[in-house]
């Protein structure tokens, strides 16, 4: 007979056999797999056909909840994928929501004075990225083209040279004049108030490179020099916000189909109690019987 837990909401059979005979097996060669049956009926009884090709019969109330408990299984195993993703972009969107709101206060703050950095001179070659955080001597100046494939590469010049055939040639000493690069960092004793924690990796990162990792399209602003500074920051915020309402659309999609699958969930376990309800009401029957 089956046991009924309820912490977890699951019934078990009380006996391995049975449950082992469902076993799947893993195939042996990569010939296409031949249609085997996994249920049959023999002389009006039914057979649990396993793996190994071994039969064990099964009254119906048995195979009725062995199936049951499967499947619930299954949808119990779709619910937490499902259940992650929402969680995820939870997460995501309130990290958005953040990057946002320091983006609006950026652009109040716009020609003040910056938060405190300090210049690391001269910095690693290797990990210069053209952002507001990096300075470059002259005469090189790194600019952006639309690549072949349709996205933005950078490129430095003099030499038309991709991004990371110069920091190579940087490395190695190959250029004439040699460069120096310089890398603004945040003052630890003032930290740098337009970071944005990214919830996935927990790493700290600016705005802009936040705005990277989750595709939302950029404009780079330098404070205090960029006329058009405050209408980027604008540009900015509102493409925050455009993907803010792409994912919440997501999230709304993502609960109709949790809640199809919540469903589907509840009525399979709810055929499990009913089939559970006739074994034991047909037992009594018998023992009241004898």
């Amino acid at each position: 007979m089956f046991t009924f837990n309820p912490a977890t909401q699951k019934f078990t059979l009380s006996t391995e056999q049975v449950l082992a005979s469902a076993g799947q097996g893993i195939p042996q060669s990569e010939d296409p797999p031949k249609d085997r049956k996994f249920i049959d009926v023999k002389d009006g009884k039914f057979i649990i056909i396993g793996a190994d090709g071994q039969a064990l019969e099964a009254d119906l109330g048995t195979l009725m909840m062995m199936v049951s408990m499967k499947r619930t299984d299954n949808l119990d195993n779709q619910i937490a994928l499902q259940l992650d993703d929402i969680q995820k972009r939870n997460a995501i969107i309130g990290a958005m929501t953040d990057a946002m709101n320091k983006a609006r206060q950026a652009k109040q703050d716009q020609g003040k004075d910056s938060p405190n950095l300090i210049s690391v001179k001269p910095a690693d070659p290797s990990k210069f990225e053209p952002d507001e955080t990096w300075k470059i001597s002259s005469p090189y100046k790194v600019e952006t083209k639309l690549g072949p494939d349709g996205k933005m590469q950078y490129i430095v010049n003099p030499g038309n040279m991709s991004l990371e055939d110069f920091k190579k040639k940087a490395v190695n000493h190959e250029l004439t004049p040699q460069p120096v690069f310089e890398h603004l960092i945040p003052d630890p004793k003032e930290p740098y108030k337009y970071t944005v924690r990214d919830p996935i990796s927990g790493e700290e990162l600016t705005l802009r490179q936040f705005a990277k990792r989750y595709d939302i399209p950029w404009k780079n602003i330098d404070n205090g020099k960029d006329k058009n500074a405050k209408d980027d920051w604008d540009a900015n915020i509102a493409n925050i916000k455009s993907r803010i309402d792409i994912l919440n659309n997501d999230s709304q999609m993502a609960n109709i189909k949790l809640q199809n699958v919540l469903e589907k969930r509840n009525n399979s376990f709810e055929m499990c109690t009913k089939v559970m309800q006739t074994n034991n009401s047909s037992v009594q029957s018998i023992l009241r019987n004898l």
